[in-house]
């Protein structure tokens, strides 16, 4: 049937001359039947082994290592790797979503962040910021300034008192302040709400200490360290990873660490995860190749396991969760033997799943429990 198929595709296109100069005349010919009709595409899974690359994995046959380093590339949590601090970077849009969210409980103090951690005197700078602010809404180091001149061989932090903001002060100034900062050249704002200080960027940076960082890729979290390749060293914080991708975190897991589950714990992870309406296609995407290994009775495998290891069982089993995934529309699905090496017990619960695949579905089975 899939012969038959796959010779009706190939002459229906006229590629018949093309391929059987590639494939022997054997391969082309029409099926030993009288005749057969309704016969649309069809797609064959076999028993062959998925992959001898000893770098194939459970992860990246079933196609959740691509989507996993793009959850990671783009809303991982990147930790500063100077002094380990979280780095969020928000729009301006997000920031004053974000600072009306706060002062619903309680006013804030909002100050522009313009020199963080900087070794200098910075005369220039304080000079011309006299010229337009008063002494009193200068902060150097956290404290007001008395006026003294800094020690060059020191590093500071310079600040300025934009505002004071409540539940009261309107929209448009609120904006105009974060405007103030961002034409003063900052790219830090600092909010005190009583005790609770906290800071956002609209920059790669780090606001504790003003390490500036680079863009992540979801490459990088397939590259090895380029220091110690995969061994573990100071660069990669010991994880084998590229040095870019060793501090982006997500649930407080690396990407590594997500790989040591199995499907069964890695789903229990994501539908426990509080997460950002932008990130709801990605996650259902990883869900549903999680809960597609789950249905085939693969949820005891972990994400790292290398594919050659994999029985010839379970390699079938990852190619029917692949169509489950994948749902083709009026496709023939042709199976062989599916249930094989599988308890009696897996049997009855394996095979409910078969009226899930849209379309057709045959499948040669010697188990006469299965059958």
């Amino acid at each position: 049937m899939y012969h038959e198929s796959n010779r009706r595709l190939i002459e229906l296109f006229g590629y018949s001359r093309k391929w059987s100069s590639q494939r022997s005349s054997y391969k082309l010919a029409p099926a030993k039947v009288g005749s057969i009709t309704g016969l649309g595409p069809a797609v064959a899974v076999g028993q062959n082994l998925l992959n001898r690359n000893p770098n194939s994995t459970l992860a990246t046959a079933s196609g959740l290592h691509p989507l996993l380093r793009l959850l990671y590339a783009r809303f991982g949590v990147r930790k500063c790797p100077t002094c380990g601090a979280n780095i969020t970077i928000l729009t301006q849009d997000e920031i004053l979503n974000y600072l009306f969210s706060i002062v619903e409980e309680k006013p804030i103090i909002i100050y522009s962040q313009l020199v963080n951690n900087a070794l200098g005197s910075h005369k220039t700078l304080l000079k011309l910021l006299l010229d337009q602010f008063s002494r009193e809404a200068l902060f150097i180091d956290d404290k007001k300034w008395d006026g003294l001149e800094l020690n060059p061989n020191n590093q500071h932090k310079i600040l300025i008192k934009l505002a004071q903001i409540d539940s009261s002060t309107s929209f448009e100034n609120v904006r105009d302040i974060v405007l103030k900062s961002h034409l003063l050249g900052s790219n830090i704002l600092q909010i005190n709400a009583g005790k609770r200080v906290e800071k956002v960027s609209t920059e790669k940076s780090c606001v504790e200490c003003g390490t500036w960082l680079k863009d992540i890729e979801p490459k990088y979290f397939r590259m090895a360290c380029p220091f110690c390749k995969r061994k573990g060293c100071k660069k990669c914080n010991n994880t084998g990873l590229h040095p870019f991708a060793s501090s982006v975190f997500f649930s407080g897991l690396l990407i590594t660490q997500i790989l040591t589950y199995s499907v069964r714990d890695t789903l229990k992870l994501f539908e426990g995860t509080k997460i950002l309406a932008s990130t709801n296609r990605l996650l259902s995407e990883i869900k549903k190749r999680l809960i597609a290994l789950k249905e085939v009775g693969l949820d005891y495998l972990t994400l790292n396991r290398s594919s050659p290891t994999l029985s010839r069982g379970e390699s079938q089993r990852v190619r029917i969760a692949l169509t489950l995934i994948n749902q083709l529309e009026d496709v023939l699905h042709v199976l062989d033997e599916p249930t094989i090496g599988q308890h009696v017990t897996n049997i009855i619960k394996f095979l409910p799943i078969f009226h899930k695949m849209p379309g057709p579905v045959i499948f040669v089975e010697h188990d006469r429990i299965a059958a």
